[in-house]
C-alpha cells in the first residue's frame, strides 16, 4: 500500500491507522519494466578459507553465501557475471571449492585479482592468474578488456605491484616498498601494506584502451579490487594517477571496486565509483545485479549490498552534448539520525545551511529540525537542534529562508498528539547565525499546514493546507514573518492539494507549483497576478512530492522532486510554464524513501539538498549540477 500525504498526516498526528500503512512514497500502478540493454552480477571478496571467523569475517561461511548467491544469479540469468577479487583468503588449495561453485554459472564469469588471491604460499603465486583463467586474456598480466555492443569493460590488476603478488627481492615487490614508504611519510591514509598500485605498463595499457574506446563512441567501466575513490585507508596506491587517467576521456560511466567491506559509493567527474560491499563480513551475504540502460545503472543490492541507481550524466567519446546538465559531485553529508529527511537549503552570510528532520522513522512521533552548516559543502558540522514547544513531541517538514532585515527563518509543523481539537500547528524560529534560534512562533492557522514561505517585496508568502477532513489549499501573507493574514480562503481544492512552492516573477506574476496526491494525482501549476485572489491553472500529468521551484537568472525554471513514474527517484526537471509541462533532465542517485529537496543557484551551480534511502540508512546528500548555458 502506497502511502498518501494525507494518509500520512493522519498517522503523525496519532491515529492508530497508521500502524498498517508501509513509509514510502507512492509508487506508479501499472507502470511498466523499461527493458535493459544487458544485465551482470557483481560478487565482492568471499575471501573463502576453512577457519573460525575473526575480526567480523566469517571465512567459512562464504561458501555457503556463495552457493546461494550462484543459484540466485542463475536463476536472474544476468549476460555476464564479475567476481571482484579475493575469491580466498590465503591458500591456494581453497581455490578449488569456490571455483567449483562459479564453475555452475551457464553465463561468463570474469574474474578480478585481488591482494588476498596473490598472498598464497610462494610456491603457487605464478599459479594464481591461470587458476583465474585470466593469464591469456590481454596482456597476460591479469589485466584484460572484453566488450559488448557500444560498451567497453577493462579489469586491471592493482596486485601488480604489492606485498602479495611480486616474489621479495623483484623490481615490483622494491616498487611497492617504495610507494609505500613514500606515502607513509606524507602521512597518507592509503599507507597500508594490504593496498597496491599499477605498474608504468598496465597504466599506459589503460590509457590506450580508454582512447580506442573513445574513438570507437563506446561507453566504458572499468573493473579493479582495489577501489580509488573517495580516497581512504584501502584505495590503489596510485589512485591520483588512476583517476587522472579515467577523467582524460570522455564516456567513462564508472569504476566498480571491492576490497573495502563495507561497501560505498560517489562520484567525480561524472564517474561513478562503486564499491561493492565484501561477502565474507558479518554473517550476511552481499552481491548485486546491474541493469544497464542507455542513461543509468541500474543496481538491486542484496544482503548488505543497498540498491543504487547511477544516472550516466555524459556521452561517450566527445564533449557534454548541447543542453546537458552534468552531476559534477554528490556526497552524503549526514545520516546520525535513525532517519534523516525532508531537507532545505539556503546559503547565507557566505555559508550553507542546511535544515531537515530527525527521527527514529518516516512516520514516528519524535522529530526534531536538525540545522547543519558548512563553509565549503564538504565538511559539515551541526548548528542547531529545534524541538517542539511544550509538551509537543514531533516536528517535521523544515524550510528555511532569509528575511529581508538578514535574518534565517526556519518552519516546520508539529503533529499535536496530546489532547487537542486540532492535529498540527505551523511555528516559525528566527536567528541571525543559525546557531541561537528564538522561541517558537505559531504561525497561520491550526490544521491547516503552512509550508514553505517564499519572500516577496518585503512580505513572506505561503501556501497552508488543510490537514483535517477537507482537502483544501489557502494562501497567506505576512509582512513580518509573524502574523499571516489570509489572502485567498481557498486557493486550489480538487484532488487533495498539498505541498506547494511559490516564485515571483519581476512583473509580479506568482507561479505555484503544487502537490496532488488523490485522483489523478499529479501535479498543478498556477499563476496568478496581484491581488493573487484569481488563478489559472494547469496539470502538469505527473505527480511531483515534495515539490521546490526555483527561477533562474536568465528566466529559465528548475522544478524538483520525487517522481514515481517507474523508477522511484528524486528529479530535477524543466519547467515550461507557457505549455505547463516539466521535462526530467537529471535523475539524482537515490530511491525508495526519498524527495524533498532543497535548491540554491551558487557560483554558477546548482547545489540541491535531498534525501533517500538507496544506499541503505535514510540518509542527507548534497548534489552540485552544472546547467547548460542556453535557453530551453
Amino acid at each position: 500500500m502506497s502511502l498518501r500525504r494525507r494518509e500520512f498526516l493522519k498517522g503523525i498526528a496519532g491515529s492508530a491507522l497508521v500502524l498498517g500503512l508501509e513509509a514510502r512514497p507512492p509508487v506508479a500502478a501499472g507502470a511498466a519494466e523499461e527493458k535493459p540493454l544487458f544485465t551482470f552480477g557483481l560478487i565482492a571478496d568471499p575471501q573463502y578459507a576453512d577457519r573460525e571467523p575473526g575480526i567480523g569475517r566469517y571465512y567459512r561461511d562464504s561458501l555457503r553465501k556463495l552457493e546461494a548467491c550462484v543459484n540466485h544469479l542463475a536463476a536472474l540469468k544476468p549476460d555476464f557475471v564479475v567476481q571482484l577479487g579475493d575469491l580466498i583468503n590465503a591458500g591456494f588449495a581453497d581455490f578449488d571449492a569456490v571455483l567449483a561453485v562459479l564453475q555452475r554459472l551457464s553465463m561468463p564469469v570474469y574474474h578480478v585479482v585481488g591482494n588476498h588471491d596473490a598472498a598464497v604460499e610462494p610456491e603457487n603465486k605464478g599459479k594464481v592468474l591461470a587458476n583465474l583463467g585470466v593469464d591469456k586474456m590481454g596482456e597476460k598480466k591479469g589485466y584484460y578488456d572484453f566488450g559488448r555492443t557500444g560498451w567497453r569493460f577493462i579489469v586491471l590488476n592493482g596486485t601488480e605491484i604489492g606485498f602479495h603478488a611480486p616474489a621479495r627481492d623483484t623490481a615490483p615487490y622494491r616498487a611497492a616498498e617504495k610507494y609505500y614508504e613514500d606515502l607513509k611519510a606524507k602521512g597518507a591514509s592509503n599507507a597500508q601494506w594490504w593496498n597496491g598500485a599499477l605498474g608504468p605498463e598496465q597504466l599506459a595499457w589503460l590509457k590506450r584502451k580508454l582512447a580506442e574506446a573513445a574513438s570507437a563512441g563506446e561507453k566504458v567501466i572499468v573493473f579493479c579490487h582495489f577501489p580509488v575513490w573517495p580516497a581512504g585507508s584501502h584505495t590503489l596506491w596510485n589512485d591520483s594517477e588512476v583517476i587522472d587517467i579515467l577523467e582524460s576521456q570522455k564516456g567513462v560511466v564508472a569504476y566498480i571496486a571491492g576490497h573495502y567491506h563495507d561497501g560505498d559509493h560517489a562520484l567525480r567527474g561524472g564517474i561513478h565509483y562503486l564499491t561493492a560491499a565484501g561477502m565474507v563480513e558479518t554473517q550476511e551475504t552481499a552481491y548485486a545485479l546491474v541493469k544497464v540502460y542507455p542513461d543509468r545503472l541500474a543496481v538491486t543490492g542484496f544482503g548488505r549490498e543497498p540498491d543504487r541507481v547511477l544516472p550516466i550524466a555524459a556521452a561517450p567519446g566527445a564533449a557534454d552534448p548541447p543542453g546537458v546538465a552534468e552531476l559534477l559531485g554528490i556526497r552524503m553529508i549526514w545520516n546520525q539520525a535513525p532517519h534523516n529527511a525532508f531537507t532545505d537549503l539556503v546559503r547565507f552570510k557566505d555559508r550553507w545551511f542546511c535544515t531537515f528532520r530527525e527521527g527514529t522513522g518516516h512516520v514516528s512521533h519524535d522529530g526534531k529540525l536538525r540545522v547543519i552548516t558548512s563553509a565549503d559543502g564538504d565538511a559539515w558540522t551541526s548548528a542547531a537542534l529545534l524541538t517542539a514547544p511544550g509538551e509537543l513531541p514531533d516536528l517535521r517538514d523544515p524550510k528555511i529562508t532569509v528575511t529581508p532585515d538578514g535574518r534565517l527563518m526556519l518552519t516546520g509543523a508539529a503533529a499535536l498528539r496530546t489532547v487537542s481539537p486540532s492535529r498540527h500547528q505551523t511555528y516559525a524560529w528566527f536567528s541571525s547565525d543559525g546557531k541561537d534560534w528564538s522561541a517558537p512562533v505559531a504561525i497561520g492557522e491550526p490544521d491547516v499546514w503552512l509550508w514553505r514561505v517564499a519572500w516577496h517585496k518585503g512580505a513572506a508568502w505561503g501556501v497552508g493546507y488543510g490537514t483535517a477532513r477537507d482537502p483544501f489549499t489557502r494562501l497567506y501573507r505576512s509582512t513580518d514573518g509573524r502574523r499571516f493574514e489570509i489572502i485567498l480562503p481557498r486557493l486550489f481544492d480538487k484532488g487533495e492539494p498539498n505541498e506547494a512552492s511559490l516564485v515571483f516573477l519581476d512583473d509580479d506574476t506568482c507561479l505555484c507549483l503544487l502537490r496532488r496526491d488523490g485522483k489523478p494525482g499529479t501535479a498543478m501549476l498556477g499563476s496568478a497576478r496581484p491581488p493573487y485572489t484569481e488563478w489559472t491553472w494547469k496539470d502538469l500529468g505527473v505527480h511531483i512530492g515534495g515539490p521546490r521551484l526555483i527561477r533562474l537568472a536568465d528566466g529559465r525554471f528548475v522544478a524538483a522532486g520525487r517522481r514515481v513514474d517507474g523508477v522511484v527517484r528524486t528529479s530535477l526537471m524543466w519547467l515550461d510554464a507557457e505549455k505547463g509541462a516539466v521535462r526530467e533532465f537529471l535523475r539524482l542517485p537515490s530511491g525508495g524513501d526519498t524527495s524533498y529537496p532543497g535548491l540554491v543557484m551558487h557560483d554558477g551551480l546548482l547545489w540541491v539538498s535531498y534525501y533517500a534511502s538507496h544506499e541503505g540508512k535514510t540518509s542527507i546528500y548534497l548534489a552540485r549540477v552544472r546547467l547548460p548555458q542556453e535557453r530551453r
